[in-house]
């Protein structure tokens, strides 16, 4: 029985590992969960996905089992979720009130045509300003066809705003990098020639508004709270050190030197077991050869 001396002492044996966590619960939990609520509407629905990857994530710091960053496997833990809920029939994200801004509506429309890894992957690099690196890591996507994606999502929002629009046709080969220089994905050259551009034509001047408004609405959108506040609630998941079970206990002792110990006495064993037993004639002794002489007579038998 757990008592509060016993978590305290568990606490103070993970201390780094407890601290590496709460530093991610703090900087992570509540976008993490606003994510979830994003793919899979229902606040309940999403802070158990959340809870779960946060709990994961945990029992792989705390055993110093990770095998990628932190809030990479947070991340990925809950859009491979996400999609799995999203394979059955009638599941679907976030719908913003119809009763609210036409462009929230809108740009979680367009969103909402995506497959769930691609809209994973523009609602983390448009909304949530995360790069397409990471995206791409965590959606199982490559960098370009993240970029690919955001810049498609961004056309097709600003389609929906033109609503007959005079303004000029923009440029279309500038187009892909308005929509990469929005995301902070230029190169410092690209992005001045980019800007020294944009300042002379009209065109792509309204396209950049528009593109930029797709984030600006996304950001704005306002996503119902769980009853309790993310942040806090990640920070109760841990309690104690989780023991290693099974096979994984095998693997951590396998890394010590008493099992180094046993295996080479065992390696020992099965050599000497295989090795030919030396047998001494009247003639002579050979590891290599077994043979025997007849007492009477030159036969020789070799074995």
């Amino acid at each position: 029985m757990l008592t509060a001396d016993s978590v305290a002492a568990a606490n103070e044996e993970v201390g780094p590992a407890l601290e590496i966590y709460q530093d991610l619960a703090r900087a992570h939990a509540q976008p993490l969960y606003e994510l979830a609520v994003l793919l899979l509407e229902q606040p309940d629905i999403a802070w158990r996905v959340s809870e779960d990857a946060l709990r994961r994530t945990w029992n792989s710091i705390a055993k110093d089992d990770l095998f990628v960053e932190p809030e990479e496997m947070l991340y990925r833990a809950v859009v491979r979720e996400a999609a799995r809920r999203l394979s059955h029939p009638g599941s679907r994200g976030y719908q913003p009130p119809t009763t609210g801004d036409e462009r929230h509506i809108d740009a979680m429309g367009v969103a909402e045509r995506f497959v769930p890894d691609q809209r994973a992957a523009v609602l983390l690099s448009v909304r949530m300003g995360t790069g397409y690196r990471f995206a791409a890591t965590v959606t199982g996507l490559n960098e370009g066809r993240v970029r690919d994606l955001c810049f498609a999502a961004r056309r097709e929002y600003s389609e929906s705003q033109r609503h007959g629009s005079s303004a000029p046709p923009a440029c279309p080969n500038q187009l892909p990098l308005i929509s990469a220089r929005l995301d902070g994905e230029l190169a410092n050259q690209e992005a001045v020639a980019l800007d020294a551009h944009v300042a002379g034509c009209d065109g792509c001047t309204a396209a950049w508004s528009l593109y930029e408004d797709f984030g600006t609405a996304l950001k704005e959108i306002r996503l119902p709270l769980p009853e309790r506040d993310p942040v806090e609630r990640a920070l109760e998941l841990p309690i104690v050190r989780p023991q290693a079970t099974g096979g994984r206990r095998l693997m951590q002792l396998a890394k010590g030197p008493a099992f180094m110990v046993v295996l080479l006495l065992a390696g020992l064993y099965v050599f000497r077991l295989f090795t030919p037993v030396p047998v001494e004639t009247g003639v002579g002794r050979t590891p290599d050869l077994i043979y025997a002489r007849a007492r009477e007579g030159n036969e020789t038998l070799v074995l």
